[in-house]
């Protein structure tokens, strides 16, 4: 699935951009670069069906509906009669495993990208607290 199709199918939801944002946990611009690309990873997908509470096959295009997930696969609309919230926190699948680990790489990868930012704000306000302090010691 490509990002304008994801975009389509998020309308679908009836959720803003910001709100999906919110619920990944991720900045809007993440989330403008995600849905940018022309191939969306099936982890993405995966987190952003269990966040919505929608079948991952809501948002698979035809070319994935039948693509494997541990042991069991996606067809249709039918997920083998699972749910799929149960057999991605439970499964130790390979492919399971690897999803949930890019998941986390990714939140790793945005976390540090703030960690900077708020670093960055600490060290403008120490200059500033430096400078009002110097300027009191004069006085």
């Amino acid at each position: 699935m490509n990002g304008k199709k994801l975009r389509e199918k998020l309308k679908l939801c009836e959720i803003s951009l910001r709100e999906v944002a919110r619920l990944l946990n991720i900045s809007e611009q993440n989330l403008q670069q995600k849905l940018s690309a022309d191939d969306i990873k099936v982890s993405f997908l995966l987190e952003l069906s269990e966040k919505l509470n929608k079948n991952i096959s809501f948002f698979l295009d035809d070319t994935q509906k039948n693509i494997s997930i541990g042991d069991n696969s996606i067809f249709g609309n039918n997920l083998n009669h699972a749910n799929i919230d149960n057999r991605h926190y439970y499964s130790d699948s390979p492919d399971v495993l690897r999803a949930q680990i890019d998941i986390l790489e990714e939140r790793i990868k945005e976390k540090d990208a703030q960690i900077k930012e708020k670093d960055a704000q600490i060290k403008e306000k120490d200059a500033q607290i430096n400078k009002l302090l110097s300027i009191l010691d004069k006085k």
